[in-house]
């Protein structure tokens, strides 16, 4: 009998998702900037998937963030 890790269900289907994207971007090359990014448009669309109007212009906000000042604030670069 195989366990339920096995079959991922001790993971959430957006973990596994991010999880492969991760994978996926990392095998693939991609740049941290480039997965930062698609970070961001994934963000983007959850927001806009928000019914409270407010609630959705707020997370909208917080993913205008350039990769340079997600960069400078996370300490990722000299300051």
């Amino acid at each position: 009998m195989r366990s339920a890790a096995y079959h991922g269900l001790m993971y959430p289907k957006v973990i596994r998702s991010v999880l492969a994207a991760i994978i996926f971007s990392f095998a693939s090359g991609c740049t941290s900037e480039q997965v930062y990014g698609s970070g961001q448009a994934w963000q983007r669309n959850q927001c806009l998937k928000m019914a409270d109007l407010d609630a959705s212009n707020d997370c909208l906000g917080k993913t205008n963030t350039r990769y340079d000042d997600y960069k400078y604030e996370t300490g990722k670069i000299a300051q």
